[in-house]
């Protein structure tokens, strides 16, 4: 099966989006949950409730935001993966 050739621009420019807009949130596990649910929209392909975005992002069974209390979600964002 042929794979389908990825451009890494548009997830660099969404993740170029979200960080612009990071002051508007008061707190930094305020802006990484954003982040968290906007990636789930984006991987969400069936009901697009808070526990199927969080499955979307292979979530099952930790609180959430875990992994991105450590900002390794950001660092992927802008490398373009």
């Amino acid at each position: 099966m042929a794979t389908i050739p990825q451009n890494g621009e548009l997830i660099k420019n969404l993740g170029d989006l979200l960080e612009a807009h990071r002051r508007v949130f008061g707190q930094q596990r305020v802006y990484l949950r954003v982040v968290e649910l906007v990636l789930g929209e984006v991987m969400a392909f069936g009901r697009h409730t808070v526990t199927q975005l969080l499955m979307g992002l292979g979530q099952t069974g930790a609180g959430g935001t875990g992994c991105l209390a450590r900002g390794g979600l950001m660092k992927r964002l802008r490398r373009g993966c």
